[in-house]
């Protein structure tokens, strides 16, 4: 719809109303209702110096809506009267002839940057695009002075110098005590209103609004995102597609394990939401970089998908930067490496000195889904297995170009993108019908996976079912992997709850060392703890598992003389009388 001004009377062209009432202010009203024909209200207002309201209370004109045409009223009655058509001037600010640091931040400031601190007080700026999107970026990064190079440069008369343009930035950052705090989120961001942002990490700075009813793609107008170097641009999502053609190349065999995966891949979308550890296992040739790259490629594209040794050794960086990170090949955890992914899981943060020469300090915080894959789990600790899910991968008999896998895999990403996107929208449909109640650790992944159950029309059970069985895989093969828990299911059948065997990790160890030695177990011996020390901390973290094998253990509390451990058999098959834990329990007891 366009709007004109009319006047209902003849006589005067516009160029002469125009032209009158500026040479003769007091007799505007008579010259006003003389007026035949249209004109553009802004045009009029612009050139009158008076605005709409004062022209149609003045001179009596009448504001009509009429349809859009292919050329406008005033420039059919241009043509007419072969008066030039009056040009709209952008306003322009005036150029700058002597640039000083107060100057440029100033212009900047009025060209619409906004500076902020995000949530770990490092200094940022928001700046608009070429597009009209706004970008954050650190104010020390070499991005941000190129772009406001960029947006500065034709305001200024002459050359601007880049240490003027340092000094610039210096003098915003001694202000930043005054700039106001503002969480930004790696790729994935949740709002307050509850609605989720996904960074595309395109060059028009675009992301998706997603919540219950829905997603689309939407410009980024505040500061949401920061970005890394390594991050790669996400594909435009397709809408109603089909949620399994993920696992045409993430492959899983088990109908259980896929909806585990399935439920893992839409939470990693959702940073509120503690994202167990994703772990592939296999031997060689069982796919499982492969897999794992896929899986991220289609969340968290990056020019590095797969990290390796260098990183673990600074985890925490590490963790910062990628917020879906995937590690491959992964050996043995440390007892501090596995704590550094238990931390990541459920959302912790580090703090470093920022130099050796003061007291400044960097924080770091993160709350990530972490995918990792190799030949066996890489560490037995027990809040390592609790956080996490294995999907166990065969090796393939046969195999396929990687030339040709990449480009299948490329023309269905953006299917693939948008099929998750679809589900987690319905998943949050359902989300508020899902009870918070869980038997699992991870409470929340498991509510998140009840609700995609119900979205894809399945009972809330068949998650739990899936959940639960993954579990109980996890703390067999725990078990399998260490020998001496073998001595120790042996002992235990020949106690009960009423009547368990109690005594002090010395006593214990010569129990199950006699045990391993009578079953003629020689990877049980071997096994067993050279100390009662060592005892007690392979203990503490088997319990778990043990207890889903039917044995109980329990470390008793600290009495005068000694901390004792409590050992039996949830479902006995042994008698309790007469044997030879026993004996050696009183034998204990006498010395």
């Amino acid at each position: 719809m366009s709007t004109f001004i009319e006047s209902n009377e003849t006589s005067t062209t516009s160029s002469e109303l125009i032209t009158d009432v500026h040479e003769h202010p007091t007799d505007n009203a008579s010259k006003a209702s003389e007026v035949n024909g249209s004109a553009d209200e802004q045009t009029l207002a612009k050139n009158t110096g008076l605005k709409v309201d004062d022209l149609i209370e003045k001179f009596g004109f009448t504001i009509i809506e009429e349809q859009d045409e292919a050329v406008s009223p005033l420039e059919v009655f241009a043509m007419e009267t072969s008066d030039p058509l009056p040009a709209e001037e952008p306003i322009e600010l005036p150029r700058i002839h002597k640039p000083t640091p107060e100057k440029l931040l100033d212009r900047a400031c009025k060209l619409g940057v906004n500076f902020f601190r995000n949530q770990h007080m490092d200094e940022f700026a928001n700046i608009p695009t070429a597009c009209g999107n706004r970008c954050s970026l650190m104010t020390s990064t070499k991005e941000f002075r190129s772009r406001l190079l960029e947006l500065l440069r034709p305001h200024v008369a002459g050359e601007l110098l880049a240490k003027t343009l340092k000094q610039t930035i210096e003098l915003a950052e001694l202000q930043s005590h005054q700039w106001p705090q503002v969480e930004l989120g790696n790729r994935f961001k949740k709002l307050d209103s509850g609605t989720l942002l996904v960074d595309l990490g395109d060059a028009d700075w675009n992301c998706i609004e997603l919540n219950e009813g829905g997603w689309g793609i939407a410009p980024q107008r505040e500061s949401h995102f920061t970005r890394m170097k390594h991050q790669k641009p996400l594909p435009i999502p397709a809408k109603g597609t089909d949620p399994n053609e993920l696992f045409r190349f993430v492959e899983i065999e088990s109908e259980e394990q896929r909806m585990l995966v399935q439920a893992w891949a839409i939470a990693a979308f959702h940073p509120n939401v503690s994202n167990p550890i994703l772990l592939f296992t296999g031997p060689q040739g069982s796919a499982k970089t492969t897999r794992s790259k896929r899986l991220r490629d289609v969340i968290d594209p990056s020019v590095t998908p797969l990290l390796g040794e260098m990183e673990k050794s600074t985890l925490f960086l590490t963790f910062q930067h990628h917020a879906v990170p995937c590690f491959e090949n992964v050996g043995k955890f440390s007892r501090s490496e596995a704590d550094m992914f238990c931390r990541a899981v459920t959302g912790n943060g580090v703090e470093r000195r920022k130099l050796f020469t003061n007291s400044d300090q960097v924080l770091y915080s993160f709350k990530r889904p972490i995918i990792i894959n190799g030949i066996d789990t890489p560490t037995t600790r027990p809040d390592f297995i609790d956080r996490s899910i294995v999907v166990h991968c065969k090796r393939l008999t046969e195999f396929k170009a990687i030339r040709e896998l990449d480009r299948e895999f490329e023309d269905a990403r953006s299917r693939i993108f948008g099929s998750l996107l679809d589900l987690l929208s319905s998943t949050l449909a359902k989300l508020p019908d899902v009870p918070p109640e869980s038997p699992f650790r991870m409470a929340d992944f498991a509510q998140f996976g009840r609700a995609m159950a119900m979205a894809l029309g399945r009972p809330m059970d068949d998650f739990d079912k899936a959940y639960d069985l993954n579990i109980g895989c996890q703390h067999q093969e725990i078990l399998e992997a260490c020998p001496m828990t073998n001595a120790l299911y042996s002992m235990s059948q020949e106690y009960s709850e009423n009547r368990p065997w109690e005594g002090t990790a010395d006593s214990l160890l010569r129990s199950l060392r006699y045990a391993a030695e009578n079953a003629a177990d020689r990877l049980a011996v071997s096994d067993l703890p050279k100390s009662a020390r060592w005892l007690s901390s392979r203990l503490s973290e088997l319990i778990s598992s043990l207890d889903e094998r039917g044995v109980v253990v329990r470390q008793l509390p600290r009495t005068r003389d000694a901390r004792k451990w409590q050992v039996y058999s949830a479902n006995p098959v042994q008698p309790e009388d007469g044997n030879i834990f026993a004996v050696l329990e009183e034998l204990d007891s006498e010395n």
